[in-house]
Protein backbone atom coordinates (compact mmCIF):
# COMPACT_ATOMS: atom_id res chain seq x y z
CA UNK A 1 0.00 0.00 0.00
CA UNK A 2 1.05 3.49 -0.91
CA UNK A 3 2.45 5.69 1.88
CA UNK A 4 -0.07 8.20 3.21
CA UNK A 5 0.99 11.47 3.11
CA UNK A 6 0.90 13.54 5.97
CA UNK A 7 -0.98 16.99 5.71
CA UNK A 8 2.35 18.68 5.69
CA UNK A 9 3.29 16.87 2.44
CA UNK A 10 0.11 17.35 1.00
CA UNK A 11 0.24 21.57 1.70
CA UNK A 12 3.77 21.50 0.63
CA UNK A 13 3.52 19.76 -2.53
CA UNK A 14 0.49 21.97 -3.22
CA UNK A 15 2.36 25.08 -2.36
CA UNK A 16 5.15 23.70 -5.39
CA UNK A 17 2.53 23.16 -7.58
CA UNK A 18 0.95 26.55 -7.09
CA UNK A 19 4.25 28.00 -7.61
CA UNK A 20 5.41 26.04 -10.76
CA UNK A 21 2.03 27.67 -12.26
CA UNK A 22 2.96 30.88 -11.03
CA UNK A 23 6.52 31.02 -12.79
CA UNK A 24 4.98 29.77 -15.30
CA UNK A 25 2.18 32.77 -16.13
CA UNK A 26 5.04 34.96 -15.04
CA UNK A 27 7.53 33.61 -17.87
CA UNK A 28 4.20 34.24 -20.29
CA UNK A 29 3.58 37.68 -19.24
CA UNK A 30 7.21 38.46 -19.35
CA UNK A 31 6.91 37.47 -23.68
CA UNK A 32 3.49 39.05 -23.91
CA UNK A 33 5.73 42.11 -22.51
CA UNK A 34 8.74 41.44 -24.93
CA UNK A 35 6.34 41.68 -27.66
CA UNK A 36 4.02 44.54 -27.30
CA UNK A 37 7.63 46.50 -26.58
CA UNK A 38 8.89 45.18 -29.85
CA UNK A 39 5.34 45.90 -31.54
CA UNK A 40 5.99 49.41 -29.91
CA UNK A 41 9.72 50.55 -31.24
CA UNK A 42 8.43 49.23 -35.03
CA UNK A 43 6.07 52.62 -35.33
Amino acid sequence: MAKKLTFDERALAAMANELEQAEQAVRNMRVMYDALVKQRSKR
